[in-house]
């Protein structure tokens, strides 16, 4: 073999093999950042669920009311939510409210309602992501 049929097989093996350790590296960014995700904090009660996030709002403790909301809700998202209710005038009240299998937390302050459902995760319960249709009505 030749220098040049040498050289043009180490540029046909090249390529395969550089996409292959970008591969591997992309999976293994994936495996540490799925392995390094919070864990979510399931309630035992949507009463619970309710206090918990009440606590965790009063306190501006994002992290803990990451902890308590549904797996739909992004990075981020926690922060935003507390930031949209310190903007508002007044103190914010949190209500556990709905009956049976519909349980709702309602978050009031300075005129304003957000409804959010409590759903059923695993072994508890936590905080659904999306603000209800119906607002804070039953």
């Amino acid at each position: 073999m030749d220098a040049t049929s040498r050289k043009a097989a180490l540029k046909k093996a090249t390529f395969p093999a550089i996409v292959g350790l970008l591969l591997v590296g992309w999976i293994t960014y994936i495996v540490v950042a799925i392995a390094n995700e919070p864990e979510k904090t399931a309630s035992p009660t949507p009463a619970a669920l309710t206090e918990d996030i009440a606590t965790a709002l009063a306190d501006q403790d994002a992290d803990a009311l990451a902890a308590h909301l549904s797996a739909q809700a992004g990075e981020g998202y926690a922060e935003a939510l507390l930031d949209r209710f310190s903007a508002l005038p007044g103190s914010l009240e949190v209500t556990h409210e709905g009956t049976g299998d519909r349980p709702f937390a309602a978050l009031r302050q300075g005129g304003h309602c957000l409804g959010f459902d409590l759903r059923k995760s695993g072994d508890g319960w936590v905080m659904d992501a999306v603000p209800r249709l119906q607002g804070c009505e039953k």
